[in-house]
C-alpha cells in the first residue's frame, strides 16, 4: 500500500512539473537591448530637435550634458543628494519637479546614479535617460512604460 502512494505521489509531482513546462502562454522575455535601440533613437531626434550641442553619451545609454560642472564634492552611490531637478517625457510633458529633494542616491534610478556623479556640487547636468536605466517596461504614475526620461538637475548638497 506504502509503494503505491509513493509511486502516485510521485507521478502527480511528475505530472506537476510537466504541466508547467508546457506552458502555451504567449509570454515574451523583456529585450532590453531592442528597447535601447529605440530609446536611442528617440534620444538623438530630442537632442537634435532642441539643438543641444554637447551631449555626452554612455556605453549604457544614457545622455548627458554638463551645463556647469560644480565646485563642490562629487557624489558616490552612498552619498545622500539634496538636488534641484525637473523631469520630461521625450514629448515636452512634465511629470515632476522639486526644489529641495533629498534623496540617497542608491536608491535614485539607474540613470541618476550614473549621472550624478558626473558633476559636483553646486552643478548642473541634463540626463536623457534610456527606459532601461529607468522605469524600464513599468509605468510609473503618468509615466508610461518603456518611456525616455530627461531632467534637469541642480547638485545642491552632497552628504557622505
Amino acid at each position: 500500500m506504502r509503494k503505491i502512494i509513493y509511486v502516485l505521489s510521485f507521478v502527480a509531482i511528475a505530472l506537476g512539473f510537466t504541466a508547467c513546462l508546457n506552458s502555451n502562454d504567449d509570454y515574451e522575455p523583456y529585450d532590453y537591448a531592442k528597447q535601447l535601440k529605440a530609446d536611442s533613437i528617440i534620444i538623438a531626434n530630442y537632442i537634435k530637435a532642441k539643438g543641444l550641442e554637447g551631449v555626452v553619451a554612455t556605453s549604457s545609454g544614457l545622455n548627458y550634458k554638463i551645463s556647469e560642472p560644480g565646485t563642490g564634492s562629487n557624489p558616490t552611490v552612498d552619498s545622500t543628494v539634496t538636488i534641484a531637478y525637473s523631469g520630461i517625457l521625450a514629448n515636452d510633458k512634465t511629470f515632476g519637479s522639486s526644489d529641495n529633494a533629498v534623496f540617497k542616491l542608491s536608491g535614485l534610478l539607474a540613470g541618476f546614479q550614473e549621472g550624478l556623479p558626473k558633476i559636483k556640487e553646486g552643478g548642473k547636468i541634463k540626463l536623457l535617460i534610456p527606459s532601461g536605466l529607468g522605469y524600464g517596461p513599468y509605468a510609473n504614475g503618468s509615466i508610461p512604460a518603456n518611456s525616455v526620461l530627461i531632467f534637469d538637475v541642480e547638485l545642491k548638497q552632497v552628504d557622505k
